[in-house]
């Protein structure tokens, strides 16, 4: 996995909450990433199929791992 060939520990995988689902939770020194998987031919069609729903669903999935990991 990429991330963890840069360094980044898994902290959480299909992370589960009543306001979404977060693919990777991975953590580098006192970085803390929420990854989106997509599986496209290009990357920009993976950023493309991100929604803007889709987006407001990961970041109130990332402040609900926040709020239980200070």
């Amino acid at each position: 996995m990429l991330l963890i060939a840069k360094g980044y520990r898994i902290a959480a995988r299909r992370w589960k909450t009543p306001v979404g689902e977060i693919d990777i939770v991975a953590r580098r020194r006192r970085d803390l990433v929420f990854v989106e998987v997509k599986a496209r031919a290009t990357l920009d069609a993976a950023a493309e199929s991100v929604t803007e729903r889709g987006k407001q669903r990961i970041v109130a999935a990332a402040e609900f791992w926040l709020a239980g990991h200070p």
